[in-house]
């Protein structure tokens, strides 16, 4: 394509997180995010709920930390669903991230299925 040559690859899958790992989780996930709304308004609007870490806003979603389980749980089923700005957010919570070894291993076998690739294409 346009004299370059094209590499496919496949997504790696995301690994499953124990439900035991799940349930301590107090991390929501706050997507469709109007770009006008500040991470002062989410934590004005969060905070009714229970004290509150941090609030990260990144482009269209969230990530608002609450000092409890019990406070998170509150606040994604009262907020589920509330529009902000006139849109309808949506929220879930944060899965955990993937610790250093794991995604080497991820990286890895993705590299090396890329050299394959390479290597089986005809000349």
């Amino acid at each position: 394509m346009w004299g370059c040559d094209i590499l496919v690859d496949w997504a790696d899958p995301q690994q499953e997180v124990d439900p035991d790992t799940m349930s301590k989780v107090r991390i929501l996930y706050v997507r469709n995010i109007p770009a006008l709304v500040s991470e002062d308004e989410l934590w004005a609007l969060f905070e009714a709920y229970g004290p509150l870490e941090r609030v990260k806003k990144i482009k269209d979603f969230a990530f608002i930390h609450f000092a409890t389980r019990e406070d998170a749980s509150r606040a994604k089923d009262a907020v589920s669903g509330m529009k902000l700005r006139g849109v309808p957010i949506e929220l879930q919570w944060s899965k955990p991230p993937t610790d250093k070894e794991t995604r080497q291993q991820i990286l890895r076998a993705r590299e090396k299925r890329i050299l394959l690739q390479h290597a089986l294409r005809p000349v």
